[in-house]
């Protein structure tokens, strides 16, 4: 039970992270004032998971994989939302973040 919350504390902090990165990047995109804020009170609850998962797990493993699963997370929406294109050392780089994600875990 005990591993299964800090998963659910990983995976929702990444997603938390993932939604503020995604806002961000469309308030970069179209100017909307809207996903600014959204992107402000989104990325201060992302913050705030983030500081109950360090409490559950060392800082180094927490940052690790929330960071690697936001890094794979942007470029799935990057192609996904907005159209953008992945060369072949993408996939390959999406591929060794994968594996990442599984070594830390």
């Amino acid at each position: 039970m005990l591993y299964s919350s800090k998963l659910f504390l990983v995976i929702l902090s990444a997603a938390i992270f993932l939604l503020a990165d995604s806002l961000s990047a469309n308030w970069g995109k179209n100017g909307s004032v809207l996903s600014l804020v959204l992107m402000c009170i989104v990325g201060s609850v992302g913050y705030f998971l983030f500081g109950l998962l360090n409490q559950k797990v060392q800082l180094g493993v927490a940052g690790g994989l929330v960071n690697v699963i936001l890094v794979v997370g942007t470029v799935i929406v990057g192609w996904m939302y907005f159209g953008e294109s992945l060369m072949l050392r993408q996939y390959v780089g999406l591929v060794l973040a994968g594996a990442a994600i599984l070594l830390l875990s």
